[in-house]
């Protein structure tokens, strides 16, 4: 019977006997190898990174100022220049760039943005909401005046009821001296003023730079600031509360061989190696708002429709746009009670709770809640759930206020002397007032409408206009009570980690302190402009602080209970 048995699974037993001798020569061989057990964005590294440079330090460490320089000549950054205004392309460019005294060589540069970049290049542009295909761009992009661009005279022009507008800012929008200048950027249009994307896989494929494909070199946005606080300091506050947000890091950064360096913020890009370091489960798909200040409503199912409106970009050849089409069939056309119901089968409202008062507490209309722009949905495929996340967040800390109730707009101090943003309402009641100042230049003085590329209609029933703070998710949930109390416990929660702990004041000081430092031994920027900028921040969160404090909610009462 043994003998029977013996032949019977002699192949099992040979197998076996093989598998054992393989093991002991694994183990003598790797005897005095290291073996290291990845976790997560190791995981992502070996996955997605074919070729790898690895350096001691972390691109995204923001306790120190990073070292970047690009390996070029003028010629390069010059016909990139040319070819952006001339035809609004962003090609791509091969250069060996420095990081932290790693050499990468043949990465991929080009210029990046459509706000930020036109305001300081001009040149042809995709448009309002348009911008590059395939989510690569990002910010708003200003309005294209008149039937030539030209801007409106502003001898006539009179304000929105309510608005008063810094010196400054009318000196700007009349054309005496770029916003840019205006609003205290330390450049003068030149290669400063620039965002640019390095893209480590564009001319090899799998090359990555410590795992990461593609890194933003981004500047303070189109109402620039010279602290370039207000990204880091977002999303450091986003990144306090446990949320997946892009990590950023300051940089020195040198344009051309011949060049002196730069301050620049370094951003994570939201991608698939994003999605890979913080969902567990991330292979469903990652949709990016690419028409700002579209309103979410549904427009049929054929996903033509859709692809303007939003930019597909993860799992490409194995999603479409159905997941997307369905949700927002479901936020347009659900009853309330419908809505109340079932709003969480298909969407995180805990996270989207979150979201709105994060924008909402540091004054963000740069963000779905205010001009809806400047947001990803990702689809989980197991959990049949969208989860929002937050992209670019340069215009926050009050840049982009309304005027009317908000405290001011585009940076500074208003008319009646409140800082910019301080009193954006807390139920986002004034999101709007960005598009009423701009609604003004629908006409000139003599009445004909000059604007007609930018404030363009949208088809439904409220004639809302693309920009304007309108966005049916967004208004739903606050108009639903039970979505409301969560918005309210969620405020009150997230201002006590943020604002009672004074975390973002202290971050603040650790990040100038840093970059004062490091001024002074690399004369990177000129420190008394710094300062001042420095000190427009501080005074934001100091009157932000004394807002809130008085607001109903925050002092005892909440707009549900009433």
């Amino acid at each position: 019977m043994k003998t029977f048995l013996l032949k019977r699974h002699y192949k099992l037993i040979l197998a076996f006997i093989a598998f054992i001798a393989f093991m002991v020569l694994l183990v003598t061989f790797l005897g005095s190898q290291q073996i290291i057990a990845y976790t997560n964005k190791q995981q992502i590294e070996t996955e997605l990174c074919v070729t790898c440079y690895e350096n001691d330090i972390d691109i995204f460490d923001d306790t120190v100022v990073h070292e970047i320089q690009i390996l070029t000549n003028d010629d390069t950054y010059d016909t990139m220049i040319e070819t952006f205004k001339k035809t609004g392309g962003k090609e791509y460019f091969s250069v060996n760039v420095m990081i932290d005294g790693v050499l990468v060589e043949n990465v991929g540069l080009r210029l990046k943005g459509n706000a930020s970049l036109s305001t300081v290049l001009g040149g042809a542009m995709g448009g309002f909401g348009g911008g590059d295909r395939g989510g690569e761009d990002d910010g708003f992009a200003p309005p294209a005046f008149g039937k030539d661009g030209e801007m409106p005279d502003f001898e006539d022009f009179q304000f929105p009821e309510g608005f008063e507008p810094t010196q400054e800012f009318t000196d700007a929008m009349s054309g005496s001296g770029s916003m840019m200048d205006t609003f205290g950027d330390m450049g003068d249009g030149g290669k400063e003023d620039v965002p640019y994307l390095l893209k480590f896989d564009e001319f090899v494929e799998g090359q990555c730079y410590q795992s990461y494909a593609e890194i933003a070199v981004r500047t303070s946005g189109i109402m620039a600031n010279a602290s370039m606080l207000h990204e880091p300091i977002t999303n450091y506050a986003i990144s306090s509360l446990g949320i997946p947000i892009s990590e950023t890091s300051y940089a020195g950064v040198q344009l051309t061989q011949d060049s002196e360096p730069i301050m620049y913020v370094l951003a994570q890009q939201v991608d698939q190696i994003f999605i890979d370091e913080y969902f567990p489960d991330s292979d469903g798909v990652l949709y990016k708002i690419s028409q700002v200040g579209n309103d979410f409503s549904y427009l049929g199912d054929d996903p033509t429709l859709y692809a303007d409106i939003f930019s597909q970009e993860t799992n490409i050849n194995d999603a479409d746009y159905t997941p997307l089409i369905k949700f927002m069939k479901f936020v347009t056309e659900a009853s309330d009670e419908e809505f109340a119901e079932n709003l969480s089968d298909y969407f995180d409202v805990v996270a989207f709770a979150d979201y709105l008062v994060i924008h909402n507490m540091l004054a963000n209309n740069d963000s779905l809640a205010g001009m809806g722009n400047n947001y990803y949905l990702y689809y989980d495929f197991g959990t049949e759930i969208f989860t929002i996340l937050t992209w670019d967040t340069n215009e926050s800390l009050g840049k982009l206020s309304g005027g009317m109730g908000g405290g001011g707009m585009f940076g500074g101090e208003n008319g009646t002397g409140s800082v910019s943003g301080a009193e954006t309402d807390i139920y986002w009641e004034n999101s709007g007032d960005f598009g009423k100042f701009f609604e003004q230049f629908e006409e000139d003085s003599e009445g004909e409408e000059i604007n007609d590329d930018f404030m363009l209609e949208m088809d439904d029933e409220k004639g809302d206009k693309m920009g304007m703070g309108s966005h049916l998710l967004k208004e739903r949930f606050l108009e639903t009570s039970d979505f409301l109390e969560l918005y309210e416990e969620r405020y009150k929660f997230i201002y006590e980690q943020l604002f009672e702990t004074g975390i973002l004041t202290e971050k603040v000081d650790e990040y100038s302190d840093m970059l004062t430092k490091y001024n002074f031994e690399n004369e990177l920027f000129d420190q008394n402009a710094y300062d001042d900028a420095v000190q427009v921040v501080l005074d934001f969160f100091e009157a932000r602080y004394e807002y809130l404090q008085e607001t109903k909610l925050l002092s005892g009462r909440c707009r549900s209970e009433e």
